[in-house]
């Protein structure tokens, strides 16, 4: 795809002719991260650039950035964690929508992982998030689909059935957080299903916040939507490598024990 760049984006030269965003990103209201936002804020800032907040299940993240740095461009954003343990990126035209959908549907659902004591999910299925994500606009995006763990198509090649496709507007092209040659067969098959495309960095530290960006003309959040879906945007970013994914993994690892940890404690102090 020629709207597609592996490289390091040069955010200031970018943002001289695009609105630039990353579109897959942590703070610590995800339970394996512990930026706060004012340094979240503080980078993207330097940075010039604009940012959807995906926290895993969690929405509170992207609300307090929008409300403490109002003249930050902000997508409304969430990464839902479906019953199958599977990642999809939402995204929203407006706040109202997000708190909507993430009440009604998420917030009522969520629950401990039976086999991993460090995260958390949803009751529901990936079709069914797919389905009422549809009720609000959502723009539907299959996120590092290559990823042993989270990304969907391993499971979909398993079942041999796509058909769930036809509920997906788009396809995480470059993510940073990820091999090159995983992001490649990502975008390969973004291609071959004629899926839009986005990048993000899913930044999980400080650091990689910005590694991986969409970029679009459209200067409000629905514009900037839309010219994903008409495939009007670029996608420009760095991928992984061994030392960048291993400080990631350690990262996350981390504050992973630190949220199990602060919550034991929390449940000793109410019990004394």
């Amino acid at each position: 795809m020629d709207n597609v760049v592996f490289e390091k984006p040069d955010h200031a030269s970018l943002a001289r002719k695009y609105n630039v965003v990353d579109m897959h990103s942590h703070t610590r209201a995800s339970h394996d991260c512990n930026t706060s936002i004012k340094r979240f804020a503080d980078k993207l800032k330097s940075l010039g650039i604009g940012v959807a907040v995906t926290d895993h299940d969690e929405i509170d993240g992207s609300l307090a950035l929008k409300r403490r740095y109002p003249k930050l461009f902000v997508i409304p954003g969430i990464e839902a964690t479906s019953l199958e343990d599977k990642d999809i990126l939402l995204y929203f035209n407006s706040f109202d929508d997000l708190k909507g959908f993430y009440n009604r549907h998420i917030l009522p659902n969520k629950r401990k992982h039976r086999t991993n004591a460090f995260t958390i999910k949803t009751r529901l299925p990936y079709e069914y998030i797919l389905d009422m994500a549809s009720d609000y606009n959502a723009f539907r995006v299959f996120p590092h689909p290559l990823m042993r763990a989270k990304g969907i198509y391993r499971r979909l090649k398993r079942k041999k059935d796509f058909s769930v496709l036809k509920m997906v507007d788009g396809i995480e092209a470059i993510n940073a957080g990820q091999k090159l040659k995983h992001n490649i067969r990502g975008l390969t098959w973004a291609g071959l299903e004629r899926k839009p495309v986005t990048g993000g960095s899913d930044s999980h530290i400080i650091r990689t916040l910005g590694d991986s960006v969409t970029l679009s003309t459209a200067k409000n959040v629905e514009g900037f939507l839309e010219s994903i879906r008409k495939k009007n945007n670029r996608v420009v970013g760095k991928t992984s490598n061994f030392l960048s994914e291993l400080s990631s993994i350690g990262s996350i690892m981390r504050n992973k024990i630190r949220l199990v940890r602060k919550k034991k404690k929390m449940k000793v102090e109410l019990k004394d």
